[in-house]
């Protein structure tokens, strides 16, 4: 065998076509009509690979379950799509508007991470990269993280950290910022967990949310709003503030944080 190649039967073939080309990056190398039998073929290729596209009349269709259910249903459950950065593809994704029809998920024993989507036609398509260690990705390692802080679960934020972690949360100016007394460079997350023990003692967090995460390589950028209120005064505050991550063999080596703090000093000293 010299070659293995996949035939999808469509109801929109234009339409499916051009997304393939956009999407996936194929060429329609030739078309062809079969009026015997009321159907349109589409011969798609990229590089080695061929894709056919069919459109049948008066075909039925079937969309399968969202994965994994789909592996459910005998048959052909999906077209797999190989890259060399499974972060990157997704990101790609994304970028195009494209709904992700499974989260990206690692399989240690196996080596992979993979992640699906729908075709217009519902066809799942996998995008999967083999080689993958049994560590946690930069992305899922951030996510992880921002997930248990937003959340107040400081066991899990901690278990995010390397047993050396640099935490650098923003730096010291007396005059300036030092009525934050949380703040400054800790290293280890048993001294991180004594900053969060000062802080939470004098502020009661109201809100935290994650509205934007960044992630290129092995560095993750996460853009935070925090809505507080400090004890001592009651006064509140709400601020934006940036988390930059540095992450190796799953864990977080190095965490930088960088905001305005005027409204939280306001806060601490009580003026308006």
């Amino acid at each position: 065998m010299t070659r293995l190649s996949a035939c999808l039967a469509v109801r929109d073939l234009d339409r499916c076509a051009a997304w393939y080309a956009d999407t996936l990056g194929f060429t329609v190398a030739r078309r062809h009509e079969f009026p015997e039998l009321g159907a349109s073929v589409a011969y798609l290729a990229l590089g080695e690979q061929r894709l056919e596209l069919l459109q049948p009349a008066g075909g039925v269709g079937l969309t399968l379950p969202a994965p994994p259910g789909h592996a459910l249903v005998y048959g052909v459950t999906q077209l797999a799509c190989y890259v060399d950065d499974i972060e990157a593809a997704r990101d790609r994704v994304l970028a195009a508007g494209i709904p992700l029809a499974m989260d990206p998920v690692t399989v240690p024993e196996l080596g992979v991470s993979a992640f699906f989507i729908r075709d217009p036609e519902g066809n799942l398509i996998e995008f999967i990269q083999e080689g993958v260690t049994g560590m946690a990705t930069t992305r899922e390692v951030a996510e992880r993280w921002f997930t248990a802080l937003t959340s107040s679960d400081i066991d899990t934020a901690l278990s995010c950290l390397a047993e050396d972690v640099e935490w650098i949360n923003y730096t010291p100016v007396p005059g300036f910022n030092d009525d934050m007394p949380w703040i400054g460079t800790y290293r280890g997350p048993q001294a991180v967990l004594e900053s969060f023990k000062v802080f939470t003692g004098l502020v009661d967090v109201k809100s935290e949310e994650l509205t934007r995460l960044l992630v290129d390589g092995d560095e993750a950028t996460g853009i935070i709003r925090e809505r507080s209120v400090v004890r001592p005064t009651g006064m509140e505050f709400d601020i934006e503030f940036v988390q930059r991550l540095w992450i190796s063999d799953g864990k977080i080596v190095r965490w930088k944080s960088y905001t305005d703090p005027s409204q939280i000093i306001r806060a601490l000293r009580g003026t308006a």
